[in-house]
């Protein structure tokens, strides 16, 4: 992959893949400025809601094409605090910064399947850790609740999914997560 826009078709794939139609249809992007993952997961089908504090906006360029290809309706974008997930299936977080941990502690809470793609590191303990660390971190985080995994994407950049289902879908008791950086191969 050579364009950075490439790793939202990575992600929607990604998702698609280990999330499928119907049983996961809601979507979260919590973080997800500019709503392209969004809008390549509302292409397959989903669901999707933009949930971003920072605020940044949908860019317009993808609404419209949304608009056009007639699967607007299927996207929507609201700037406030990450609160309500309970309604939704999936929650993600691709490169989402400052509310990577907030991804993971609100999919413990509401018990649903998550994926952050961390990027920059910035721990809500304001603890300096290394991209290594803060991965390890936040796998940990999930731990106690989720059956957790670790992927390597195929885009540039940041590329480390770390991704969890709940032990209450999985039945089974919590297993220590690894960084294993298993590559992931799309289909496409």
């Amino acid at each position: 992959m050579s364009h950075p826009r490439e790793r939202f078709i990575v992600l929607a794939d990604f998702i698609v893949a280990h999330f499928p139609l119907p049983s996961t249809r809601t979507v979260l992007d919590i973080g997800g400025s500019m709503g392209l993952l969004a809008y390549h997961l509302a292409r397959r089908g989903y669901e999707v809601t933009v949930v971003d504090p920072r605020r940044k906006a949908v860019k317009r360029h993808y609404r419209k094409l949304a608009k056009r290809a007639g699967f607007f309706s299927r996207m929507s974008y609201q700037q406030r605090p990450l609160a309500d997930t309970d309604s939704a299936d999936l929650l993600v977080g691709l490169h989402p910064d400052e509310v990577t941990e907030a991804v993971i502690k609100q999919a413990a809470r509401a018990q649903r399947p998550f994926i952050v793609v961390p990027c920059c590191v910035m721990p809500e303990d304001g603890q300096q850790r290394s991209y290594e660390e803060w991965c390890e971190y936040l796998a940990d985080l999930a731990a106690g609740s989720h059956e957790v995994h670790t992927e390597l994407l195929p885009m540039e950049g940041a590329n480390l999914a770390i991704w969890g289902t709940p032990l209450s879908s999985v039945s089974q008791t919590p297993t220590p997560p690894t960084l294993s950086r298993r590559p992931y191969m799309s289909a496409s």
